[in-house]
């Protein structure tokens, strides 16, 4: 439990940043006709857009590399899921022994969802690695929704390079009217109004960190995190 505490709020203080994208793994159910990854990729291009939605391997790939977000699917029993493991089952011995760098993962399957089960997949996830958010889908589907009253909320906004040396850009498909940049403490380093769909930033002369970016696009607020290096 206290590692559990920890790595959550090591994410919420921005300790831990990791990459914005996401990773979809098809496992044991490829080629099926039901098409078991659609959420994975529906709800991953909406938040990341196509380019930094990866479709390769669940757990070799996470096994040491960093995403916000992960899904796979596959075959499943209260300890295994079928081909998320370089085409082989992924077991909870492996999870145990690895180390899960997705903060948020979806498991779509059978029985590994099954909590009353001591020796359960989806307790090994939650416990090991970066994960603490771990969501079981069955063939009905699950899909993610940004929320709002009135506005339209789910809009492309990028922010590159990140990690950055101080020089970035911020990119959208609507006008952007206000950028404001805090710094770690909670200070406001810069304000920007662009009134484009493209912003030059210079934030050359900062200390190193991870600064919050608050843009202001077609009158609705998005948060970004930039880390200067």
């Amino acid at each position: 439990m206290r590692n559990y505490l920890n790595k959550a709020h090591e994410f919420k203080i921005a300790g831990y940043v990791p990459a914005e994208r996401g990773l979809v793994d098809q496992g044991g159910f490829t080629g099926m006709a039901e098409g078991f990854a659609q959420n994975g990729f529906r709800n991953f291009t909406n938040f990341f857009g196509p380019e930094n939605v990866d479709h390769i391997d669940y757990w070799s790939n996470l096994n040491g590399n960093d995403y916000l977000w992960s899904y796979g699917c596959g075959a499943g029993s209260n300890t295994s899921a079928g081909g998320l493991d370089d085409g082989t089952s992924l077991t909870t011995a492996e999870v145990a022994a690895g180390y899960n760098e997705s903060t948020f993962t979806m498991l779509f399957g059978s029985y590994f969802g099954d909590w009353d089960v001591s020796n359960n997949l989806m307790r090994a996830i939650v416990a090991n690695g970066r994960t603490f958010f771990n969501e079981n889908l069955g063939a009905w589907g699950s899909t993610n929704f940004y929320a709002s009253i009135n506005e339209e909320v789910n809009f492309d906004l990028s922010l590159y390079p990140n990690p950055s040396d101080g020089f970035f850009t911020i990119q959208s498909d609507r006008l952007i009217e206000l950028i404001e940049i805090y710094s770690p403490d909670g200070q406001l380093v810069q304000a920007i109004t662009p009134l484009n769909n493209l912003q030059k930033v210079d934030l050359n002369q900062v200390k190193a960190g991870v600064y919050f970016v608050r843009i202001k696009a077609n009158g609705v607020w998005r948060n970004k995190r930039v880390v200067i290096q």
